[in-house]
Order: C-alpha cells, then structure tokens, then sequence
C-alpha cells in the first residue's frame, strides 16, 4: 500500500516531503490540516484486495503547517481508524 512507500519520504520535524511531490502525495493529503474526514473502502476480489480513499478536501500544497510539539510516534498513538464492512 502507499502508506508505507510515501510515508519513508515525510518530514515529520518540516511537515513536508523529502522528495518529489510525487513521492507523497498522498500521504501530504492524509497529514494536511485542511483535510477533516478520510473516507476509505476496502473490496475483496478473485484477483486480489482493492482499497481507495476519498478526502473531504484534497491537498493543494507540498508543504503543510507542521504540528508543533507532537513527535513522530504519538502522532502514529493518536491516529484512530474506523472500519466498516459493507
């Protein structure tokens, strides 16, 4: 899944990449302060298992706000998932 690819190029002491934008976009999208609700689907298929997500408002910048005074592993402690099956 990207998470793991994008988030290696993530400055959490800058907020921003280390890289190409395109290295982590996505996970710019998902750490933007802008972005209030993730949406996410999971679908189990013959030729494997698909997952997408959707954000209430996308990520326009490679560079976002950064979160002053939270490290790296009580940002990940904090992070709640809610997972629905349909």
């Amino acid at each position: 899944m990207w998470y793991d690819e994008e988030e290696t190029f993530w400055n959490y002491g800058t907020n921003s990449c280390n890289g190409a934008w395109e290295k982590c976009g996505h996970f710019s999208n998902m750490m933007s302060p802008e972005v209030k609700s993730i949406a996410c689907g999971w679908s189990q298929c013959y030729n494997g298992n698909y997952v997408w997500c959707n954000y209430d408002t996308p990520g326009k910048n490679p560079k976002v706000s950064p979160i002053r005074g939270i490290t790296k592993p009580q940002l990940l402690a904090s992070l709640a998932v809610e997972i629905f099956r349909v």
